[in-house]
Formats: C-alpha cells, structure tokens, sequence
C-alpha cells in the first residue's frame, strides 16, 4: 500500500531533474556556443500481479496484471543545432557554420572539443580561449589522429627576398613567381655595326623551361653571328651581344617580351640586355634585433581554417595546399609577389604550416560527449572515433571570421518546459499527500 510514497517519489525526483535542466539551459543563455539540453523520462519496472496466459481451447488468453513502480531519467541530451550567428568584426572571433568543433588543448596537454570561438592572441602568439586553452593546428588535412602543434602566429620575423639564384632554368614556366609567360613566338631584331638588321624567331613551347629558351636564344642569334651569351644571373634572363652589336626586340604570339621586361632593357655599351628579376626567393629568420624586424600587424582568416599573418612592412605569410595536398608555406611581398612552397625558407623555429592552419574535428554521436567546463567537451566512451581536418572540407563547415555562434537555446521551449515540469511535481505531490492520508486514516483505526 506504500508504494504510492515512492512512485510519486520518483516523478517528482524527474520533475525536479527537468527543472535544473532548464535552469542550466537559461543560465547559458548567454554563452557561447553554449548547446541546449533537454530530459526525457523512461519508465522503471514492474510489480507484476499476473503474468497472463495463452488461450486454450477452453478458456481465451488473459493479459499480465501489472503495476509500474515509478519513472526515471532516460536521457538527459545536447541539441547540438547552430546557434545564432554573432557579427563582432574581431578577426580572432571565429565560428564554424556546420559540422565540426574547434579543438584545443587544456593545461594537462588533453585534446578537447567547442563550438566557442572566441579566441584571443597571448603574449606569445598562440589563439587561446578565456580559460587559457590553446588552439590546435592541423597536421593533416584528414585524419583519425590529433595534430599536436598548437595555432602560433610568429609575431617578429626577420625576412629577406632575394632573387632565385638556384633552381630558376629548371621550375615549369608556370611555377615562376614574379612573371608569367606565354607559348608562341617573339623575334629578336640583330643590328650589326653597319645598320643591317636581321630577325630572328624564338619559339616557346609546351614544357619549355627559362634554360630551354635561353638555349634556343644563344643558338638562333649566334646563327646570324658568332659571340653572343646567354644567361641566367641574378633571377633575371640577360643578353650580351658581341661588341658593335645592338639588339630590338619584339613581341609576337607570345608575352615573353613584355612579360619579361626585355624590350625596356637598354643597356650601356658592353653591357648585356637584361629582364627584370623573374623568379624569388623568400628567407625567414628568427628576430634577432627587435628594432629592425617585421611585427605582426593584424591576421586574416579565411573559411578552410587557413591564417593569413600581415606585417609592419605590408608583406603576408599564410599556409596553402600545393598540388600534393600538403600544406606549404606562401608569402606575399608588399609589391604582390607571391612566393610559394620550396621558394620560402622558414625554419621550425619561426613557424610550421601547421601553425598557420586551424584543426577540427566530428564524431559520429555528438550527444557521446562529456561536457567538462569552460564551454568544452572530452571524448566520451560513446562518442566514437574522433575524426580531425581543416574547415570547408570533408564534411566539415566552412570557417566564418568576425563572428561568433550564440547559445541556441530557445527561451519560448525552456518556460513551457518549466511549467510542464513544474505541473508534474505538483501531481506527484498531490498523490504522496493522498497516500500519506490514507496511511493516517488506517493509523486511527480501532481506536
């Protein structure tokens, strides 16, 4: 007859646990990329009075008697739905708009998950929450495993272009960074001492490279005469005519005249005809002397998670994919040349691409996460494999900069929720004071 006092027990232990689900959810908000809860109920077992019988040929079946003893908390789980987009203009504020949570490492060098994004710069560099968590940058561009190297501007650098004095005859005439240059024709006009001039055709190819033309040059002017040399010194392509000799040169099908610079070039007698540097080089180095280096003057971010650093001179480091998917450095002068992979020198100490280039990360079941504080969650027991990228790819979503995702909790649902919750209790309430009427009733009897 007691079991009343336990049952109503019980609903009003539920009704209590949605009330603080609730209040949570109210309490946050405010915060960001704070994820909604919200609580359903499971019954518990059975007092079973009768099991219930088959039917025979006799007698039809009968159904089991039973009395359920109370409910219980089934589930308590995150609405992981995109909250409210919040413009800031802070380039530090960032959200991810879709799949996919930022992922940072806390004080015990432990990988943990958010949808918060309001990062700041410390003192070294790094982007870092309120609470101090560093954020991560991504090795890989998918993986099952964690980068281990925090996001890290390098806030002073010492850089020098110089131009490409190595490699410059052999890269494709694509991968030159401060010309480019066309397939076809162009004629280099010889002026010999007495006034006669001769043409001669220059034919760039399909897979032609600076030390292919070069050749094909040397050996088509020194067919009209012997004596002329070319070559490649300083980044730049350069003519030297035997002596009483001038050269004219004119474009055809191809750019390579003016591309180059060539039909500019007017040098002094014995000098050779020489193009503007075509090809650089980038070095980076540690800051040495804080006076004379580059500062960090502002950052861009852009929606695969990739930094762009811009300096006190105007030139810009950021990390892009080459043709291999691998990231590799890119440096962008004041002028507009930009530097690409193997051009740019920057040691570890300075920088690794993955410094420059944030990590995410998925899992199959969000709700398998452990909430642990400071708007973080830990990798939960069914959560399933982690799964680690950059933004706007691989089904991840695309990274927004100047903005910040909201809490998304529905104020309208949370009151309803309240006072469903909140009429439950009061139900409960009123069966345990009936019963403990009727035990008080039955306490007086025979008296």
């Amino acid at each position: 007859m007691g079991q009343a006092f336990y049952t109503s027990i019980s609903g009003i232990k539920a009704g209590q646990n949605s009330i603080n689900v609730v209040a949570d959810n109210l309490a946050n908000m405010n915060t960001i990329g704070f994820k909604q809860s919200s609580v359903t109920f499971s019954d518990v077992y059975y007092n079973t009075l009768s099991a219930g019988s088959g039917a025979t040929t006799n007698l039809g079946g009968t159904n089991p008697k039973q009395i359920g003893v109370g409910t219980q908390t089934g589930a308590i789980a995150r609405n992981f739905t995109t909250g409210s987009s919040l413009s800031t203009g802070v380039s530090t504020d960032m959200m991810l708009q879709g799949n996919g949570f930022f992922t940072v490492m806390n004080q015990d060098n432990q990988i943990l998950y958010t949808k918060a994004g309001n990062f700041t710069l410390d003192e070294e560099g790094h982007l870092t929450l309120p609470s101090g968590y560093k954020l991560m940058g991504a090795s890989s561009s998918f993986s099952t495993q964690s980068g281990n190297t925090p996001v890290k501007i390098p806030t002073m650098i010492e850089t020098k272009t110089i131009p490409n004095t190595a490699d410059i005859g052999t890269k494709d005439l694509s991968k030159l960074n401060n010309v480019s240059i066309s397939t076809g024709t162009f004629k280099i006009n010889v002026v010999d001492g007495g006034g006669t001039t001769t043409p001669v055709e220059i034919t760039i190819a399909d897979g032609d490279n600076l030390a292919t033309i070069a050749n094909k040059i040397q050996t088509g002017l020194n067919g009209v005469a012997a004596g002329h040399t070319v070559s490649l010194s300083g980044g730049k392509l350069q003519i030297t005519p035997p002596a009483g000799e001038t050269l004219k040169f004119e474009s055809g099908t191809s750019n390579f005249v003016s591309a180059t610079q060539l039909n500019d070039s007017n040098p002094t007698a014995g000098q050779p005809y020489s193009s503007k540097v075509l090809d650089y080089k980038q070095e980076i180095k540690v800051a040495d002397n804080k006076e004379t280096a580059q500062k960090y003057a502002g950052m861009t971010v852009y929606q695969d998670g990739s930094l762009e650093v811009k300096y006190s001179n105007g030139d810009k480091l950021k990390v892009v994919q080459d043709d291999n998917n691998n990231s590799v450095f890119q440096y962008t002068t004041a002028e507009g040349v930009v530097i690409t992979g193997n051009d740019v020198t920057v040691p570890p100490q300075v920088a690794t691409p993955a410094n420059l280039q944030l990590q995410v990360a998925s899992f199959i079941n969000q709700n398998g996460l452990v909430g642990v504080g400071n708007n973080c969650f830990s990798q939960g027991a069914n959560c399933g494999d982690a799964f680690y990228g950059t933004p706007n790819g691989n089904g991840f979503g695309a990274l927004a900069s100047g903005t910040l995702e909201g809490s998304n909790v529905d104020m309208t649902a949370q009151f309803a929720d309240m006072i469903v919750a909140q009429r439950g209790i009061e139900a409960n309430s009123r069966v345990f004071d009936t019963q403990n009427q009727i035990m008080k009733s039955l306490a007086y009897l025979g008296q």
